[in-house]
């Protein structure tokens, strides 16, 4: 999971958002950055990103 983590971080910090934030602002800026990655993916991703 520690991956997916800092996968997610990555690409947030790229669209500057930060990590901690699990709003749909956030959702929407990864996938943004991850065309073709799914609402309940992203949600799934910020909401593990913001716990670690």
């Amino acid at each position: 999971m520690d991956v997916w983590v800092r996968w997610t971080r990555q690409y947030l910090e790229e669209a500057g958002v930060p990590a901690g934030d699990t709003s749909a602002r956030t959702v929407k800026a990864l996938r943004q950055a991850v065309p073709g990655l799914g609402l309940g993916e992203a949600v799934a991703l910020v909401t593990l990103a913001a716990e670690r």
